[in-house]
């Protein structure tokens, strides 16, 4: 599967189809089908990403989480966060980046 993502031009993010989560493969697997039909629609992709969303968030219901893990879902939540400001209009887009920048110089 790997290979034919790479085939199609599908970046991962440097993960494997092996470590996606069950509906991550669904969700990819349905994403597949229809770029074969040429009939992704932003609404299609606003519905993934409430999806990534949602599933980070019930990872973030674990009280086992350790400190590392906790760090990569913040992340991950954070550019979802930023990929559904960027669908959700431009106002929020600039509002999304304005507070990551300010985050970054926080921390920087």
């Amino acid at each position: 599967m790997d290979e034919t993502l790479k085939a199609l031009g599908i970046n991962l993010n440097g993960l494997k189809y092996d470590e996606l989560n069950a509906a991550e493969r669904e969700t990819l697997h349905q994403w597949l089908d229809q770029v074969q039909k040429k009939e992704i629609t932003v609404n299609d992709i606003r519905e993934y990403i409430h999806k990534l969303r949602d599933n980070i968030e019930q990872e973030f219901t674990n009280w086992n989480l350790k400190k590392e893990q906790e760090l990569f879902l913040r992340a991950r939540l954070k550019n979802i966060m930023l990929i559904e400001s960027f669908l959700l209009g431009p106002e929020r887009a600039k509002k999304a980046l304005e507070q990551a920048i300010k985050g970054v110089n926080k921390n920087g």
